[in-house]
Formats: C-alpha cells, structure tokens, sequence
C-alpha cells in the first residue's frame, strides 16, 4: 500500500461515515506527520499492509457507525442523534469536532445544522457513542407542519459532514441515512419525589428524580421557576437549585430546588387557604441549565399537597 493509500484507508476510519470515494481533505501543514502514529509508519512503507487498496489497512476492514437513538426537545427545536462506532485500532482516536446539514429526506430540505456536543475519544479496539445536536430552524418547524402533520418522526441525511481529528479536517461527500428520527419531545420530564417545609424559614424544599436517556453524563448547575397557588395562580417565591449535580449516563439522579414564600404569600395562604395542611403548587417559567445550555421548559409543572407544617 502507498503512503497516500495508507493515508486515506486511516481517515475513512476517522470520517465515521462512507466509502474512501466520498471523502475530500482540508489538512494543516504536514497531514502525514499530523495524522499518523509512529506503528503505521512500517504499513505505509509497505510492511503488512498488502496490495494497494484502501478499504483495509493491516488486515482492518471498516464497518459502517451504527444509529443507536435521538432524543428530541420540541420546546428548543433541539435534537440529539447518538451514533456509536468502533476504532480497529490499537490506539485512541481524538474526535474534535463534528459538523452537519440536517436534510428531509422526503422534501429535501435543510432543517437545521448539527454539531458535536464535546470533544471525545475512540477508545482503541471499543465502541464508543458520538453525540451530535441539531437546532431546527422555524423554517423547519413550518416544514414539519405542512409537509409532516401529526408525524412524531421523519426520515432524514447527514449531509456535508465535516469531522476535525487530529488537527485534520475531513468533508464527507455521501450522505448518511437516519430513519424515523424524532421531531417532537421525547425526552422524559422529572418526576416528583417529595418535598419538606420549613415554616421557621417559611420555605419548601422539592426533591425531583431525573432518568438521563442519554450516553454521557448531564451536568446541571442552575435550575429557576415561579412558585405559584396553582388553584389562584397567585405568586408565592422563586424557586432555584440547591446545589449542582451530575446525572450519570443513562443513570438517574435526583436534585432538589428551594423556594421561599413572601409575607404577601402567607398572607394569602391566611386568607384564601385558612387552616389547610397544604398547597397545590405550580412551577411556572422553569428553566434549566445543562451542559452549559439554557433549557427552557413550556408550560408549567404540576405538585399537588404541598405541605405547611
């Protein structure tokens, strides 16, 4: 095999996607020093690599990334498209960045653009999960309307992929397949768990479960909503997180949020809940803070029985 041969079978590898045959390169000073380890340097100059072909590399042949899952955020337009694949290699890859059009299959029209959420590294001889996050454009969001009523998913391609590894950046030409990737809200909400009232402080701890669909861990470092009477809707306090927490990879985490009612609440409660050993609560505006994203949660969420002593 030719160095050049070599060079191209190792970004097939790299680009996740597609035939050698697709792949254009945009690369920085020296590609071969850049992108290839020292233990190739014996198959580019000819040792075990075999006859000139570039669908194999030392015996390797390259598998196709297989779709695991998307999880979509309608209220954010957002849709993360998780893919795993596996590195032949018997070293680590370093997966830089990832870039993309959004494209209906059906109509093909642009629907928004992807990128990878962070920077990871194909584990030499494993499988790893690459996480990319799309943004429907309000174009999109008039698309699925009119082209894709009351459909909860569509079929669509990754087009004009372009990956950074290695300080290499790779275009790939083909497009990739994705079938029924999810166009509304399919992420699970919290769940309620308990909550504690602290009549000194006249304040209300509420404690949520939260089940992590996705294969990395969440890092949420604000929460904030309006506490609100939900039977009058009358304001009782901001609500915001205690303390940050990590929810584990497709694990489950609780975390907890306080809010503290004013004197103009308890004097509500006084007038329009006399004697009651608790309160329906609304949770109004509640925004969320992951991965360094500002999540914003429509409508409103729901505590019955609330208690006051």
């Amino acid at each position: 095999m030719n160095a050049l041969g070599a060079v191209l079978a190792i970004l097939n590898i790299l680009t996740i996607l597609g035939p050698i045959a697709g792949v254009a390169i945009v690369y920085q000073s020296n590609l071969q020093e850049t992108i290839i380890p020292p233990q190739l340097q014996e198959i580019m100059n000819g040792g075990n690599g075999g006859g000139g072909g570039t669908d194999s590399l030392g015996g390797l042949s390259f598998g196709q990334p297989q779709f695991v899952s998307a999880v979509a955020n309608g209220a954010e337009r957002l849709v993360t498209i998780i893919l795993n694949f596996t590195n032949p290699f018997n070293y680590d890859l370093d997966l830089n960045s990832v870039s993309a059009d959004i494209v209906c299959q059906e109509h093909n029209f642009v629907l928004g653009h992807a990128n990878l959420i962070q920077s990871t590294t194909l584990k030499a001889n494993q499988t790893s999960n690459l996480s990319i996050v799309c943004q429907w454009s309000v174009d999109a969001e008039n698309h699925f309307l009119n082209g894709h009523t009351a459909e909860p998913s569509i079929d669509v391609n990754i087009v004009g992929l372009t990956i950074g590894v290695n300080d290499i950046t790779i275009q790939l030409k083909e497009p990739y397949a994705i079938p029924n990737l999810p166009i509304s809200t399919n992420i699970p909400p919290p769940k309620y768990v308990s909550s504690i009232t602290n009549l000194a402080s006249r304040s209300v701890t509420l404690t949520f479960s939260f089940a992590n669909p996705f294969p990395y861990d969440l890092n949420i470092d604000a929460v904030s909503a309006n506490a609100e009477c939900l039977t009058h809707g009358y304001p009782l306090g901001q609500a915001s997180l205690i303390s940050p927490v990590t929810i584990p990879a497709l694990g489950s985490s609780n975390f907890q949020i306080l809010f503290s009612w004013s004197q103009s609440a308890e004097d509500h409660m006084s007038i329009e809940h006399p004697g009651a050993t608790s309160l329906d609560v609304n949770l109004d505006g509640l925004t969320v803070n992951v991965n360094g994203m500002q999540i914003h949660v429509p409508g409103s969420y729901q505590i019955p029985s609330v208690p006051l002593g």
